[in-house]
């Protein structure tokens, strides 16, 4: 992923920014991001010179957006399957709602641990700037 954006705000090597018109905003009908713009956050490990008000362009690693589609997605839908097929063997006497119901508790529950270790590991996985434009 690369996209182009405008400094807001800079707190040491961490960047504040919001994205210029993307490939993800052109369908997007969220007015209240296209008023203020959507913030997100990058790291700036060059130390490039960036400033207020510049046009950087950002980009995420292809391993990070990996890791967090296998934690984020693939890793809880996995769990969730494996609740729905073995919980009859440890539960004789559930039926099918039962077996549906605990794998989409199980799914819930990844995917709330999956976000709160995303929030732990958030600084980690931070796009980079990579350019001034």
């Amino acid at each position: 992923m690369q996209e182009t954006a405008r400094v807001v705000e800079i707190k040491g090597n961490r960047v504040a920014l919001v994205p210029l018109d993307s490939e993800s905003c052109a369908g997007c009908t969220n007015a209240r991001c296209k008023e203020g713009g959507y913030i997100f956050y990058a790291k700036n490990p060059k130390s490039l010179p960036v400033q207020k008000g510049s046009l950087v362009r950002v980009a995420a690693s292809a391993s990070v957006q990996t890791v967090e589609i296998i934690t984020g997605i693939l890793f809880p839908i996995l769990v969730a399957v494996l609740v729905y097929v073995f919980s009859s063997v440890f539960w004789k006497n559930l039926g099918e709602q039962g077996k549906i119901g605990l794998s989409l508790g199980a799914l819930g529950l990844m995917f709330f641990l999956s976000y709160q270790i995303g929030l732990r590991n958030g600084e980690k996985r931070l796009p980079v700037i990579i350019d001034i434009l």
